[in-house]
């Protein structure tokens, strides 16, 4: 058994005898503008697009038309996102490029220093906390890691280079095991996702019964539908008058008035995508909830993304405080015809393919970026009679359960699997484990 002895940093903890402690400022330096590429090898990058891509782990893709200001990176540099080294984005290059402002370039300068060996030690996950002690503040949402900072950081070294490069290869070859089994793991999950959205888009168009008669719906994206079904716009599922769809207020109506903490929520799109209403975000005083109270939201309202993300619905539940939408939502109030939760199983582009294929199709297969009260109210769906739209929405609850259990149990498979991969990087790289 190896002797060990305390490396005197706490989030490394022991690490072999033999071994020593040393800065990142003591085995590299940060390239700089001396270092870029001339102004014809740019121009060829701008031309073909380089992609800094490292086969370990992270890929950096050149993402602006603008590159004057990108930094020329060859292989077995490291990269450094000083805006999110906090979240793991670091790594050695396997390629020649550039990339943006955004990222420190170092070179290992040092002798007997394998750079490969470095990355896995920079990746640790047991250095991320650090990082973010590190980091100098919050700027547009991201943490700032500061060059001084980022070489102040203690690395544990193996004596000799042939046991860095051991060490490396080992875990080249056990991370890519764990990589393709969760690679395989993942590719099930996607598969049972698109099962449980054939299995919701079935039962919202084509019903329960298989033999019952079908008529064509005349529309391209629904096919076949049951005879005694109707195909409906959606102007004629809302209520009636302004309560029936309601744009969210402009932005300018809630600037400056968000408030970190409330009496009133400010509900947006991340409450629909993550599907959380919980969220602590922003909220708005009494005065100016009284002041936009013609977006206010209630429980069985259902809310829709309008920016970015769009063909995502949710109903607002029950037991949340109340709230008014930001600008990025509409709500809707449904009439008799239809009941909420077989609307949200109809519409939503995460639990069935009309909506979104219909919006697709309208937008020549490219995605649209927002949504306005006009194009929604003339999307079209599949309205069954109401007792049936229960048996549907019953069928499809046990169905779909079903699906998010098996999705569940492989979920969780996949995460021990990330965390054992996090324990061995650590368990190797710092010489606990000997390889």
């Amino acid at each position: 058994m190896r002797q060990m002895k305390d490396s005197g940093i706490p989030w490394i903890g022991a690490i072999p005898h033999e071994w020593s402690v040393r800065k990142v400022r003591n085995i590299a330096r940060r390239k700089t503008d001396k270092n870029k590429p001339d102004e014809q090898v740019l121009s060829l990058y701008r031309e073909l697009g380089i992609v800094i891509k490292s086969e370990r782990d992270d890929n950096f893709n050149v993402t602006s038309e603008n590159t004057d200001n990108y930094k020329f990176v060859e292989i077995d540099d490291i990269v450094v996102n000083k805006m999110k080294a906090w979240q793991g984005s670091i790594a050695v290059s396997s390629y020649q490029g550039i990339v943006s402002p955004a990222y420190y370039v170092y070179r290992i300068v040092s002798p007997g220093i394998y750079p490969w060996y470095v990355h896995y030690m920079l990746r640790c996950k047991a250095y991320l906390p650090e990082y973010r002690r590190l980091s100098g503040g919050i700027r547009l949402g991201q943490w700032d890691l500061s060059d001084d900072n980022f070489k102040s950081i203690p690395l544990p070294i193996p004596n000799t280079y042939d046991e860095q490069v051991r060490i490396a290869n080992y875990l080249d070859s056990k991370c890519a095991q764990i990589d393709y089994i969760i690679e395989k793991q993942e590719a099930i999950i996607e598969r049972l996702k698109e099962y449980k959205l054939s299995v919701i888009t079935e039962a919202v168009t084509k019903g329960l019964d298989p033999n019952v008669e079908m008529k064509d719906s005349g529309l391209e994206w629904i096919g076949k539908t049951p005879a005694h079904w109707k195909v409906c716009k959606l102007k004629y599922l809302f209520a009636e008058g302004d309560n029936g769809l309601k744009i969210g207020p402009f932005g300018s109506a809630i600037k400056g008035k968000a408030l970190e903490d409330g009496p009133y929520k400010i509900y947006n799109q991340a409450h629909l995508i993550e599907n959380d209403f919980s969220l602590s975000r922003h909220y708005v005083s009494e005065e100016t909830f009284i002041e936009l109270s013609n977006y206010a939201v209630k429980p069985g309202d259902v809310l829709f993304s309008m920016m970015g993300t769009v063909g995502k619905c949710q109903i607002m539940p029950d037991g949340y405080p109340d709230g008014i939408m930001d600008s990025h939502l509409l709500k809707a109030r449904l009439n008799e015809k239809i009941i909420p939760e077989f609307f949200v199983y109809a519409y939503d582009k995460d639990l069935s393919y009309q909506v979104i294929t219909q919006l697709l199709y309208k937008s020549n297969g490219t995605i649209m970026n927002g949504l306005n009260s006009s194009l929604l109210k003339n999307v079209v769906i599949t309205v069954p009679p109401i007792s049936e739209q229960k048996q549907i929405v019953l069928e499809i609850a046990d169905k779909a359960r079903r699906i998010d259990s098996i999705i569940g149990l492989i979920h969780n498979k996949v995460e021990k699997l990330r965390e054992y991969k996090n324990t061995l990087i650590y368990e190797v790289s710092t010489g606990k484990k000997e390889v």
